[in-house]
C-alpha cells in the first residue's frame, strides 16, 4: 500500500518527524521511502498541485494498515492548517505537532 502526503515547505520538519515517530511507534516499517521537494504550482499538465515536501512510503497491507494510514493523514492534515476533530490523534500547538500515540484514529 503506498502512502503519500505533501507538507508545507516551511513547516515540514515537525510533520515529517511526527510521521516517522508514528511509524516507529506502530512498528510499521516502510520498505520504500521517497522524500522530494516540490516547487511552486505551475500550469503544466504534470505539475503537482501543492508546493512543499512530499513523503511517499510503501507499507505491507495488514489488518491495522487502514487505521495506521488514517493516523498519518491526521498528521499531514494538521500540518496543512486544516482543522481536525478533537478525537483525532494529532493536534498542532505552538507550531509543533502533538501526536496521541495511544488513541487510534476513528475511521
Amino acid at each position: 500500500m503506498q502512502y503519500q502526503c505533501v507538507l508545507p515547505r516551511d513547516e515540514s520538519s515537525p510533520g515529517i518527524r511526527a510521521s516517522l515517530d508514528r511509524i516507529s511507534t506502530a512498528r510499521q516499517g516502510s520498505f520504500l521511502a521517497v522524500l522530494k521537494l516540490l516547487g511552486p504550482v505551475g500550469e503544466e499538465v504534470l505539475s503537482f498541485p501543492k508546493e512543499g515536501w512530499t513523503l511517499a512510503l510503501d507499507f505491507p497491507m495488514r489488518t491495522g494498515t487502514p487505521a495506521f494510514l488514517a493516523a498519518l493523514d491526521e498528521i499531514a492534515t494538521c500540518m496543512a492548517g486544516v482543522s481536525t476533530s478533537p478525537r483525532t490523534p494529532a493536534v498542532r500547538q505552538n507550531g509543533r505537532v502533538k501526536v496521541n500515540l495511544e488513541t487510534p484514529p476513528s475511521i
